[in-house]
């Protein structure tokens, strides 16, 4: 058995599982905070992603500029959907109100569509391209970021929902 290889697919999937459960943790914010399965969650992420690739790349905007920009207004447009959308339909069946979510992802893919097209698109490389080892084994940039960044918000939610008044224990 080649062990090295097993060390760097190892690594691979378990920066890849990190990723999984920062996705997971999105789910379980809205569903804490609205009580509805909100299966848009990802196309309102994917649309945060190509607005961050028209700041970037389209107008040219660096890149740590460009993404809080597309964060605020991904999260803009999820208020929105929240408030419009699904809030009016709260009381109903939960049946409907996934399918009203299932719609709204539909929507917005085909927004994407409209103003992107449906080929896939690069974004803009910010992160260090340089190869990161762990002893001899090679983990890609983007996973081994990818995962770093992810953890990072994974503890400053558990600690936010841990030691805030609007957390779900704040120590009194």
């Amino acid at each position: 058995m080649d062990w090295l290889f097993f060390g760097e697919i190892s690594l691979a999937g378990l920066a890849m599982g990190g990723l999984y459960a920062l996705i997971g943790l999105g789910f379980v914010i809205i569903y804490k905070a609205t009580k509805v399965i909100n299966f848009a969650i990802g196309e309102i992420m994917m649309f945060a992603a190509y607005l961050f690739l028209a700041f970037a790349g389209g107008m040219e905007m660096s890149p740590w500029v460009a993404l809080p920009l597309a964060v605020l207004s991904g999260s803009v447009l999820g208020g929105v959907i929240e408030k419009v959308m699904i809030r009016p339909m709260l009381g109903e069946s939960p049946i409907s109100v996934v399918m009203v979510t299932i719609g709204i992802a539909s929507i917005l893919v085909g927004l994407v569509e409209l103003f992107w097209g449906a080929d896939p698109q690069l974004l803009p490389n910010f992160l260090p391209r340089k190869p990161v080892f762990i002893g001899e084994m090679y983990l890609a940039p983007k996973i081994a970021y990818g995962f770093l960044i992810g953890a990072a918000l994974l503890i400053a939610y558990l600690l936010y929902f841990r030691f805030s008044r609007g957390g779900i224990y704040c120590g009194y």
